[in-house]
């Protein structure tokens, strides 16, 4: 037998668990994944040379033209020389020796493992060229 109201008890349980699930990630909204695309240059990038990545979320930009939020390249905070170095503006320079044929490259507008899993994040693999 059904009782009158669950749907409603049901909704209100479903917000109650969603907020303590954005305090508990540290007060940030669910949102989907932005968009991390090509602003300029090639690929594959050759080893030591610069690309320009910009990362689109809503009305969130960064790149070249808004240097701001958090680059990894392979997990690492602004890269390193064995897999590439990415600054606050998006630039991500190949490192001399190629480690794999593609490196992947996170951007985010909080710390990794402080919000940027849930809010504005993109991530998108960048090709290699042989040295």
């Amino acid at each position: 037998m059904k009782r009158r109201g669950s749907a409603g008890r049901m909704a209100a349980v479903h917000a109650l668990v969603l907020g303590a699930l954005a305090l508990a990630l540290g007060g940030c909204p669910i949102c989907p994944d932005g968009t991390l695309k090509l602003a300029a240059g090639e690929l594959p990038v050759r080893p030591g040379e610069a690309i320009a990545l910009e990362l689109r979320y809503d009305g969130l930009i960064a790149g070249p033209t808004r240097c701001r939020g958090f680059w990894y390249v392979d997990g690492v905070l602004g890269g390193d020389a064995t897999v590439g170095t990415v600054d606050t503006c998006g630039t991500y320079t190949a490192p001399a020796t190629p480690p794999a044929a593609s490196v992947f490259v996170e951007a985010g507008r909080y710390e990794r493992f402080g919000c940027a899993d849930c809010c504005p994040w993109a991530a998108r693999h960048v090709e290699l060229a042989a040295p």
